[in-house]
């Protein structure tokens, strides 16, 4: 529960101890380097110090490219051959066996091109195989017609084959006699219901005067000139047709049996990314002539070790600085796995500064409460569940991956929205009552948002404005670690006063309360708090009545407050959409329920209008309740301006590399 402290290290060596330094490095997995220039005024290493980074720079091109491709083709096959089982399925490997990929590239890559090559004569045959395709659809017509297709022309005459419309073979032949090509001769091939198959025979001299006038009878030509009639070569075509079909069985063949091996592409795109991310630490030290130069950022509960070691290990000379929060350094936090779970709210938003509390236990709790009110439906949230239950415990889901730390939050949420559907009461909207034609009634603990809206909007701005204080809890623990304890009693503590005041003002007749009057302690409070603000929020300007202008602006903080809590009205709005929309649901399935083939099509839009209900709600409930934590949490206290750890290890995105305890 709070930023990890972090020791800036400083290590000095000979350099050819660098590479086995970084991958030492690299594998403890605990130092974020700092990009550190050292000037070389040794002349002699400028060149060779060249040739290096130009060579290093032409292995992280030709591997980016492998990468990629690899990475393309990886995708194929889970989309085109995800039900093709793996020749092995365990995602763990050691780290040792990712290290010696290397000695295996050449076989992987060598089956990664046959992939390549499979995939492309593939496209090519099936490409051919459509285009024959094609003929053969024009061909079906003409099969009976018995001429060579491709003796279509003598010394003297030329022969255009095509399909011309029965009505006008007539208007054609007396237009040829108009235009005097009455030596123009038509013949028909084949008679159809709508067109006939001709054969028209022109002189050679009369070819240009034919085709303009073809066109204008929409004389559809024949496009094959082979040789053979039209049945020899279709017959010709369904033969290739079937070599081909049977050369595509054989290379799907190819492909299943390389799918089946693809954890081999994946182990060796993971191998690509940690060899690059060790050339880009490589770049990072400027060496001279005999010696490199390293700094970084090492969390303090591991620095004494990782020194002891580089200095056992290597002929290095290791220098540890602690850090204090007033220095700067990368973010690393820690938290226990309640709290940690919502930890990728945070993340998405921006890291404190170092000299922040670590926000995320009070996002947890206002996040775990305000997503299951929102969504506030126990079978959405059994379902929710019991489906992120599945993914961690079954599927095994990484859950150091984004997707992993979403789940783990999702399966938290499940259980919120769970419990808050028992106290309004709502079992997949009213699909109890409904269903069992009011027979059944779902309980609910407190009471029903669809029946008391105006309860629950009151409530939904109780519970904003006690978020909005623990954003002001959390200023107050900020500015006593900062040491600015003037800052609590003058710009935080006044403002409980007038917030708490005024709802004691406008709402302590509600209460009850006859021993004293309500309203008058919450007016007193709010002045107090008022005055407080309007005398001190200018405190460090010296003229009194810049003091007082300043402090009749800071009242105007009463405006942003009061949107502040009129913003948690969201929650009613949210709450009411999940329950209208699922009403809807359950009145549309009981409307067609009745009958077996009634009964069906119920079942189907109870689970799919739920399902879609379930997506649409629990989407706008994480993003919603995300947005009071960044708004209206995170505006009471959160400064930022810091940034999270990215030490230097060993990162991959297919496999998981064990540990040395598994």
């Amino acid at each position: 529960m709070a930023i990890l402290e972090m020791d800036k290290i400083k290590i000095l060596g000979l350099r050819r101890d660098k590479a086995t330094v970084l991958q030492f490095l690299q594998k403890e997995g605990v130092v974020e380097l700092i990009d550190t220039r050292v000037l070389n005024s040794e002349s002699s290493s400028q060149v060779d110090e060249t040739e290096q980074r130009l060579a290093l720079q032409k292995k992280e091109a030709e591997i980016l490219i492998n990468q990629t491709q690899l990475n393309s083709v990886i995708q194929t096959l889970e989309n085109k051959y995800a039900n093709v089982p793996q020749e092995s399925t365990d995602k763990k490997i050691s780290l040792d066996d990712l290290l010696m990929v290397k000695d295996r590239e050449k076989e992987f890559l060598d089956l990664f091109d046959l992939l390549k090559l499979t995939e492309e004569r593939k496209i090519d045959l099936a490409a051919e195989r459509e285009q024959i395709q094609r003929e053969q659809d024009i061909l079906n017509d003409w099969r009976k017609v018995e001429i060579d297709l491709q003796q279509t022309s003598t010394q003297r005459t030329l022969i255009f084959l095509g399909r011309l419309e029965k009505s006008a073979v007539s208007d054609l032949e007396q237009e040829l006699t108009e235009l005097s090509l009455a030596e123009t001769a038509i013949l028909i091939l084949e008679s159809g219901e709508t067109f006939d198959l001709t054969a028209i025979v022109a002189l050679r001299e009369h070819e240009l005067a034919i085709n303009q006038l073809l066109k204008q009878y929409d004389f559809n030509y024949l496009p094959i000139e082979k040789s053979g009639t039209p049945n020899q070569i279709y017959r010709s075509n369904e033969r290739k047709i079937k070599k081909i079909d049977s050369t595509m069985i054989e290379l799907e063949t190819t492909m299943k049996s390389i799918a089946a091996k693809r954890l081999d592409f994946y182990l060796l795109s993971d191998y690509y990314t940690v060899t690059l991310e060790y050339y880009s630490a490589s770049k990072i030290p400027e060496d001279s002539l005999y010696t490199f130069y390293l700094e970084g950022y090492i969390p303090r509960k591991d620095s004494r070790k990782v020194k002891q070691n580089l200095e056992d290990d290597f002929t290095v000379f290791v220098e540890l600085i602690e850090l204090g929060p007033e220095d700067e350094y990368p973010i690393l936090l820690k938290n226990k796995p309640f709290a940690g779970a919502f930890q990728t709210i945070l993340e998405m938003f921006g890291a404190p500064s170092t000299k922040e509390i670590d926000p995320t236990p009070g996002v947890a709790i206002f996040s775990f409460l305000f997503f299951g009110m929102m969504l506030s439906d126990v079978g959405y949230g059994l379902l929710l569940t019991i489906g992120c239950a599945y993914l961690l415990w079954k599927a095994k889901i990484d859950t150091s991956s984004e997707s992993g730390q979403l789940v783990r939050m999702l399966f938290l949420c499940g259980i919120s929205s769970t419990l808050w559907g028992f106290v309004f009461g709502g079992f997949f909207g009213d699909m109890l009552t409904v269903m069992s034609d009011n027979r059944i009634t779902f309980p609910c603990l407190w009471f029903n948002p669809m029946d008391e809206p105006q309860k629950l909007l009151i409530w939904s701005m109780i519970f904003g404005v006690i978020h909005l204080f623990g954003g002001m809890i959390m200023k107050i623990i900020n500015e006593i670690k900062f040491g600015k304890i003037s800052n609590v009693f003058f710009d935080v503590i006044p403002w409980f006063l007038i917030i708490i005041g005024l709802g004691l003002l406008l709402g302590g007749s509600s209460l009850n309360i006859s021993t004293f009057d309500v309203g008058e302690v919450g007016k007193w409070l709010a002045l107090v708090g008022a005055a407080i603000v309007m005398l001190f929020a200018g405190r460090e300007k010296k003229n009194i009545f810049s003091r007082l202008i300043s402090g009749i602006g800071g009242l105007y903080g009463v405006v942003n407050y009061l949107g502040d809590i009129l913003s948690y009205t969201r929650v009613l709005a949210l709450v009411l959409a999940t329950s209208v929309i699922a009403t809807v649901i359950n009145f549309l399935a009981s409307m067609v329920s009745g009958g077996i083939i009634g009964w069906f099509f119920a079942v189907v839009i109870l689970i799919g209008g739920h399902l879609l209900n379930l997506a649409l709600s629990g989407l706008s409930a994480y993003v919603h309740s995300s947005r009071l934590q960044y708004v209206e949490f995170f505006g009471q206290f959160f400064e930022g301006g810091g940034w999270f750890f990215k030490p230097l290890k060993y990162k991959t995105k297919y496999l998981k590399i064990k540990k040395n305890d598994e």
